[in-house]
């Protein structure tokens, strides 16, 4: 996704959504670890990254933060994927994780919310990390706890403009042992990112064991067949066996598909054997 940052609790997102509930407090470092990691990922301005970033959520009422909200930040840090060349998940991060940022030798290009800056940045502050602002206090953080939508609302803004900004062929990653089904209409990639997206065709990447879960073919994915056709968009879709714990060995085989189809050899198996 390798550790399993926030991305894989708030997934581009299979998330319930729990905004009127609780989340944990912003971290006391906040501030100084967003500045150092932006700094590692060898961003410029770091302070203006997080000057346009805090500016959505410092100093007010957590209730009246939108996604919105977040658009200053996000034109500070655009979107940056190129045609035929984004990745959506679900389930599947630590795999996507590696596909995106691990040195490629099939050399697949890849872009997806483990190497976009504007979410890199946060995936990298830590796992289940969240942040509010409070019109007390001295830097108008909020430490006690925070509205779970504050941070919910960032993730929803990113997968809006990660999908708008998709061109050419899209690839979406799904695990197809879940429970609940591979594709699930409550996510945001069925709410959000699939509505938006400007890619011209999806190609699907369901991982599984053979035998076990759902293949191309059963199931939520003819949902999702569906739902992808009805916005007059194109449809593939490839069955990939394997234990998606091994994200290495799996990674491997997701990065040689992309690959074949980004220099035009699109596999014409459509069952790849990962183990």
């Amino acid at each position: 996704m390798a550790p399993v940052f926030l991305l894989a609790l708030f997934s581009l997102l299979d998330f319930t959504d729990a905004c009127s509930f609780g989340c944990s407090g912003t971290p006391l470092d906040f501030r100084e670890k967003f500045i150092s990691v932006c700094r590692s990922l060898q961003l410029s301005n770091c302070d203006e990254v997080w000057t346009a970033f805090g500016g959505a959520f410092r100093g007010r009422d957590p209730v009246k933060v939108m996604k919105e909200d977040y658009q200053v930040y996000f034109d500070k840090l655009p979107i940056t994927a190129k045609v035929n060349s984004s990745l959506f998940w679900s389930g599947t991060f630590p795999v996507v994780e590696v596909v995106s940022t691990q040195p490629n030798p099939t050399g697949a290009v890849v872009y997806s919310s483990a190497n976009e800056p504007s979410s890199a940045i946060i995936n990298d502050l830590g796992y289940g990390v969240n942040w509010c602002g409070s019109k007390q206090g001295y830097d108008g953080l909020g430490y006690g706890s925070c509205l779970c939508s504050v941070t919910r609302n960032f993730w929803s803004q990113f997968s809006l403009l990660f999908a708008k900004a998709s061109s050419g062929i899209a690839y979406w990653l799904g695990n197809g042992e879940r429970n609940g089904g591979t594709f699930r209409n409550e996510s945001d990639f069925s709410n959000v990112e699939l509505p938006n997206m400007n890619a011209l065709e999806v190609v699907a990447i369901i991982l599984h064991r053979k035998g076990e879960g759902e293949s191309c073919s059963e199931g939520s994915m003819n949902l999702m067949r569906s739902r992808v056709m009805e916005r007059s968009i194109q449809y593939d879709c490839y069955d990939v066996y394997g234990d998606i714990n091994q994200a290495n060995t799996i990674a491997a085989c997701v990065s040689t598909i992309i690959s074949d189809i980004q220099k035009g050899m699109r596999p014409k198996n459509h069952e790849v054997d990962c183990i």
